[in-house]
């Protein structure tokens, strides 16, 4: 959600679609980070076991880590309820 300065209500800018591990949807997100550059959200889907980024005014995330179909694990590509998210100074 993003609330203006005196807004009463607010405008959602990514999910809102209801919990699931669809591309429009986002399932417990817990970790959520700005990435100035790329003028996103790199957000911690916890509840879909994943890593996403979610371009501000776009309508669906792009996969950056896990599985997109909320499968859990501990291989090296599998996530098991990510909880945070940062990036280095170079964006990594």
């Amino acid at each position: 959600m993003q609330y203006l300065s005196g807004a009463s209500s607010g405008t959602v800018i990514a999910g809102g679609n209801g919990p699931g591990t669809g591309s429009t949807q986002l399932n417990g997100p817990f970790g959520i980070y700005f990435d100035s550059v790329s003028n996103s959200l790199v957000i911690a889907n916890r509840g879909a076991n994943n890593i996403v980024r979610w371009v501000i005014g776009a309508s669906t995330w792009t996969l950056l880590a896990g599985n997109s179909g909320g499968l859990s694990g501990s291989s090296s590509t599998l996530l098991n309820g990510p909880c945070s998210v940062t990036l280095d100074s170079m964006g990594n």
